[in-house]
């Protein structure tokens, strides 16, 4: 009920979490729960796989209690999510110059980076930073960012 209610964007303490599953149904979201004896990073690990058939999305977190979540895994790339701030997730390709070119830009709106991570895959394919930053960052912003050579996706996640 608890995953379903934080897919849903239910509070911690919402009453709703309780009628999770079936507000879910009543909204056409299609829930499937396969529990597996697999080897994960704690015990409270759960992977969510969610889209339709133009686009999936595979999400792993744990819970780490008092609804408190820490993302661990984004579409097979490494994540290191603390949850406490304002982040913002670019895919681009694994090529010199990407890095600096996005932190160019969030220097220049003045922004300052409070954690930074970048995982890839392979060398020279598709990498993923992960930037957690001390403020909220505009949309005017991320597509600078997005029209920035090598970079593929922005996307942006509110703590």
């Amino acid at each position: 009920m608890a995953i379903v209610g934080g897919l849903l964007d239910f509070d911690t303490y919402d009453d709703r979490i309780k009628d999770s599953l079936k507000i879910a149904k009543q909204r056409k979201i299609k829930i499937k729960f396969i529990e597996e004896e697999a080897i994960t990073y704690h015990p409270n690990t759960v992977k969510i796989t969610m889209g339709d058939d133009k686009e999936e999305m595979e999400i792993a977190g744990i819970s780490i209690g008092g609804g408190k979540i820490e993302i661990v895994e984004l579409n097979g790339f490494v994540l290191r999510l603390s949850g406490h701030n304002p982040a913002i997730l670019v895919v681009h390709n694994d090529r010199y110059g990407a890095i600096a070119n996005v932190s160019n830009v969030l220097a220049r709106y003045q922004i300052n980076i409070g954690q930074m991570d970048v995982s890839r895959k392979e060398k020279g394919k598709v990498a993923l930073m992960t930037i957690e930053v001390d403020q909220y960052i505009d949309q005017t912003i991320l597509d600078e960012i997005a029209a920035l050579q090598n970079i593929i996706q922005v996307s942006r996640i509110v703590d």
